[in-house]
């Protein structure tokens, strides 16, 4: 193997490398912050749960009221000439 070709695999590995940390970080940060403590040999660190409307902590005030579904109706404009 040629000084580029080694140069050539070490630079597509590590973007390669690079990009798929990313990604898990994006579509699994749970599991990326473990293997990231198993790793380093250090535990994770405690996060907290995040507030929204879907925890039920009433943080938003968006589940406290529900309001009923009201129909509302629909008109159409013909275009003008």
């Amino acid at each position: 193997m040629s000084a580029y070709g080694l140069v050539e695999f070490l630079v597509i590995g590590g973007a390669l490398l690079l990009s798929a940390w990313s990604v898990l970080g994006q579509f699994a940060p749970r599991l990326r912050a473990r293997l990231l403590s198993a790793l380093t040999g250090q535990r994770p660190a405690a996060t907290a749960k995040a507030a929204g409307c879907d925890t039920g902590c009433s943080s938003c005030n968006g589940c406290a009221t529900t309001k009923p579904a009201t129909e509302q109706p629909i008109r159409f404009v013909g275009r003008q000439s």
